[in-house]
C-alpha cells in the first residue's frame, strides 16, 4: 500500500531519520529476539510515547539506514524536519496497538489521529542488525468515516470515568499475580498487574490519559521482579508516574544482586512515609547490611497498611531485639503484619491491637516465645481479627490452659497453624470463632501424642472444627486427601490456590509422624472427620506416596467409604491399585468398591514402578482396574490422560468395552477414542504395538 496524503510521506521520512551515532544498540553483539523487543519497545516509548523522535533515533538507529518506502528518500536531517512538528502538534494522539520482534524482525503498529484531519492505522516493518534498526517497510491504512462512526458509538466511550478508574484498580491488584522466573524473558512472562494496566493504556487515547493521570493507579504497581527486568529509564519512568501516591512494594530482594539491591535500598530509604503496602523477602549477607537496610520500619508511618517482611541472614547471624520501637509506635493504618524478627518487642506495640490480619513467626533473636496463656490473652485484645496465623512463636508451656475462658474473635474467617498437634488443637479449643472460620493445621516431624487424654482431646477440636466446616460449606464440592509414608492430607482449597487464604478461606489438615512406623497412629485421627456429612463432595483428588508394602487402612477404608456421591476423581494410577487392595475388598467385609457412582478418572501419571523403580506395572493394574470396575457393575466411563506428562501405550484398553479414553494429540487438540471399536492403534500413541 502506498502512501497517498503529505502526512504519509512524513511518516515514512520520519522513520529514515539518522544521526551519525546510535547510543543503545550494538551491530558488533548477535542479539537474541528478547533483546531485540526491548530495543523496539524503547524506540516506540521514545518516539510515540515521549514524542521524542530525537531520543529514539539517536538511540537505536544507526547512520546506514535503508528505507523501502518509494515515496520517500533516506536520510535524517529531511525527515527529522518534517516529523518533529508533527509529534509536537498538540492535537495528535497516538495509541499503540502492538510492539512484536522475532528472528531479527519488529513489528510496531499503531494509531494516529489528529481529529477532523487525519485517522490512520500504520504497521512498520523493521530489520536488526544486532540491536540497531537498519531498514524499514510500511503499511499505512486510511480509517474511513464509518469505522471511526463505529468507534465513537462503542460501548467502552460510555463509561464514565470514576467506574473506569474502579475497574482499571482492580487490573492494578497484584494479590493474585502469577509466578515468573526471571530466567525467562519477559516476552514469556503471563499477564500480571503491571502490564494489564500498561496494555490499558495503550488501547485508546481517554483510556490512556485516565491511566497516565492517575499516579494511584501506577502506585499500585511496584512490581519489584518485573522493574528489575526493565532498563533503568523504564523503570524511573514508572516511579515517577507515581507522583505523590500511596505505594504498594512486593517482591524478593537478594544482596548479591547488587544493583538491584541497591534500587530497593533507595526505594525504601526515600520512599518510608508513602509506603502503603510493603510485602517483601529480603536476604542479606550479613547482619551489619541488613540493620542499614530495614533502619526506614522504625520510622512513624501514616499511610502503612499492609506490613510483611521476611529477613534471611546466615544461620550464625539474627536480629537481635531491639530497643527501638517498629514503627516508632505510631501506624494508625496498619491492619495487616507479618514479621520474621522482632516478636518480643512488637508483642506489646499499641498498634497491635488495630490489626485486621496477624501472621506470627518464631523469632531467630534469642528471645522467649510467649506462652500459649499469654498468646490467649493477648488475642482477647485484638477482637477485630480476621485472620491469624502462626509459625512458631508460642512456646510449648501449656500450664493452666484450662482455666482460661474462651476467646470470643467474631470477625475471625481464618486460622494457620504451623506448629506441634496438640497445641494447635489447645489453641483451637480456646478460640470461639464463626463456623465459617477456615483452619489451617500442619504439624512437623514431632512425636505423635500418645496419651489417651491428647488422642482423645484431638479428635473432639478437629471433628469440631471438620463438621462445622462441611456444615456451612456445601457449595464447595471438591476435596483432596493425600497419604505419605509419614503423613496424611485432608483439605478444600478454592479452585484457584494463588489466592490468599485470608481472602478465601480454606480447611487443610496435614499431620505429620516422626518416622514411618508412627504412620497408623496418625491415621487413627481421620476417625475425627466420621461425624462429617460428606454427600455434596463430587470431585475427589486422591494422591499416595507411600514405600512398597505400605497400604490404605481401616481408618483410610472408612474414610473413603464416607464419600459416596464422589463422581469425578484426580489421582494417579498407582491410587487405582490400593484402591482395589482396600482391606474390606480383600476380606469381602465391604459391599461393593468404593466410590459407586464415580463415572470420570482424571489420571495424573499412568505408571506404577515396582520396588526397584525399573518394571512399569501401570498397564497391568490399568487393565485390572477398569476390567474390575466392570465385574462390579460400577462403569467408569471416561479416563482423562491429558494430564499424563510421560504417556505410554494403552492399547490394553481395548478390552475395556465401553471406556471413552481422552488426550492431547501432538497438534494440541482433545481427541477421544471409544474402547472396543476395533482401532486399539489409536491408543498406541506411536509407542509400540499390541501383542
Amino acid at each position: 500500500m502506498r502512501f497517498t496524503s503529505a502526512f504519509g510521506t512524513v511518516v515514512a521520512l520520519g522513520l529514515a531519520v539518522t544521526r551519525c551515532f546510535a547510543v543503545k544498540c550494538s551491530t558488533t553483539v548477535s542479539a537474541n529476539d528478547e533483546a531485540q523487543l526491548e530495543a523496539l519497545q524503547d524506540f516506540t516509548h521514545s518516539f510515540l510515547v515521549n514524542r521524542n523522535i530525537q531520543v529514539g533515533f539517536d538511540d537505536w538507529i544507526p547512520e546506514t539506514y535503508i528505507n523501502h518506502n518509494p515515496t520517500t528518500q533516506s536520510g535524517r536531517e529531511n525527515a527529522l524536519r518534517l516529523l518533529t512538528p508533527f509529534v509536537s502538534d498538540p492535537n495528535l494522539w497516538i495509541t499503540v496497538a502492538q510492539v512484536f520482534a522475532g528472528q531479527g524482525f519488529g513489528l510496531l503498529h499503531y494509531r494516529a489521529i489528529i481529529p477532523g484531519q487525519l485517522d490512520i492505522a500504520v504497521m512498520d516493518r523493521f530489520r536488526f542488525n544486532g540491536t540497531c534498526i537498519v531498514e524499514h517497510w510500511d503499511v499505512v491504512q486510511t480509517i474511513t468515516v464509518l469505522m471511526t462512526t463505529e468507534v465513537i458509538r462503542s460501548h467502552i466511550y460510555k463509561l464514565h470515568d470514576d467506574l473506569l478508574w474502579c475497574i482499571f484498580a482492580l487490573n492494578a491488584d497484584m494479590t493474585e499475580d502469577p509466578y515468573a522466573s526471571t530466567s525467562e524473558p519477559l516476552s514469556q512472562w503471563k499477564p500480571r498487574a503491571i502490564t494489564n494496566i500498561r496494555n490499558t493504556s495503550h488501547v485508546c487515547r481517554s483510556w490512556r490519559q485516565l491511566i497516565l493521570s492517575s499516579p494511584s493507579l501506577w502506585g499500585r504497581l511496584i512490581d519489584f521482579k518485573y522493574l528489575t527486568q526493565l532498563p533503568e529509564n523504564w523503570r524511573n519512568e514508572i516511579m515517577d508516574r507515581t507522583g505523590d501516591a500511596p505505594l504498594t512494594i512486593v517482591g524478593s530482594v537478594y544482596e548479591d544482586d547488587a544493583t538491584h539491591f541497591g534500587f530497593f535500598v533507595d526505594l525504601l530509604r526515600t520512599q518510608w512515609s508513602r509506603i502503603e503496602s510493603l510485602e517483601v523477602h529480603l536476604r542479606c549477607d550479613n547482619l551489619h547490611t541488613a540493620k542499614g537496610v530495614i533502619s526506614p520500619i522504625y520510622q512513624a508511618s501514616k499511610y502503612l497498611r499492609f506490613f510483611h517482611l521476611s529477613l534471611s541472614l546466615p544461620d550464625d547471624e539474627h536480629i537481635r531485639p531491639s530497643n527501638i520501637d517498629l514503627f516508632d509506635n505510631d501506624a494508625p493504618r496498619l491492619s495487616y503484619f507479618s514479621c520474621s524478627f522482632g516478636l518480643e518487642r512488637y508483642f506489646n506495640a499499641p498498634w497491635l491491637s488495630q490489626l485486621r490480619h496477624l501472621e506470627v513467626s518464631s523469632p531467630r533473636d534469642g528471645s522467649i516465645d510467649p506462652s500459649l496463656l499469654q498468646w490467649l490473652e493477648k488475642l482477647r485484645s485484638l477482637p477485630q481479627l480476621e485472620t491469624i496465623e502462626f509459625s512458631g512463636g508460642i512456646s510449648h508451656s501449656y500450664e493452666g490452659w484450662e482455666s482460661i475462658p474462651a476467646v470470643v474473635l467474631p470477625l475471625l474467617r481464618y486460622i494457620n497453624i504451623h506448629d506441634g498437634l496438640f497445641l494447635a488443637v489447645l489453641l483451637l479449643d480456646r478460640i470461639d470463632c464463626p463456623p465459617t472460620c477456615g483452619v489451617r493445621i500442619t504439624t512437623p516431624d514431632y512425636d505423635a501424642p500418645t496419651t489417651p487424654f491428647e488422642v482423645s482431646f484431638i479428635h473432639r477440636v478437629i471433628a469440631k472444627y471438620a463438621e462445622r466446616w462441611t456444615t456451612h460449606m456445601r457449595h464447595r464440592t471438591q476435596l483432596t486427601f493425600s497419604m505419605m509414608y509419614k503423613a496424611f492430607m485432608v483439605n478444600q482449597h478454592p479452585a484457584n490456590y494463588l489466592t490468599p487464604a485470608w481472602l478465601v478461606p480454606v480447611f487443610h489438615v496435614d499431620i505429620y509422624c516422626a518416622e514411618c512406623a508412627q504412620l497408623p497412629l496418625i491415621l487413627h485421627y481421620l476417625e475425627a472427620f466420621s461425624s462429617c456429612d460428606f454427600t455434596h463432595i463430587t470431585t475427589l483428588s486422591l494422591f499416595t506416596d507411600l514405600f512398597e508394602g505400605m497400604e490404605f487402612d481401616k481408618n483410610v477404608e472408612k474414610f473413603l467409604y464416607s464419600l459416596p456421591n464422589i463422581e469425578v476423581m484426580n489421582t494417579p494410577m498407582e491410587s487405582l491399585e490400593r484402591l482395589m487392595n482396600l482391606p474390606g475388598i480383600l476380606d469381602r467385609t465391604c459391599e461393593g468398591p468404593v466410590f459407586p457412582k464415580l463415572r470420570k478418572v482424571i489420571l495424573g501419571d499412568e505408571r506404577v514402578r515396582d520396588p526397584s523403580g525399573k518394571v512399569d506395572r501401570g498397564a497391568t493394574v490399568g487393565a485390572a482396574f477398569f476390567l474390575w470396575r466392570i465385574d462390579e457393575g460400577v462403569l467408569i466411563d471416561v479416563v482423562d490422560i491429558t494430564r499424563c506428562c510421560n504417556r505410554k501405550e494403552m492399547s490394553y484398553l481395548e478390552d475395556v468395552v465401553g471406556l471413552e479414553v481422552v488426550w492431547t494429540g501432538k497438534d494440541g487438540n482433545i481427541n477421544k477414542y471409544l474402547c472396543g471399536s476395533g482401532s486399539w492403534d489409536e491408543l498406541d500413541f506411536g509407542q509400540g504395538s499390541r501383542e
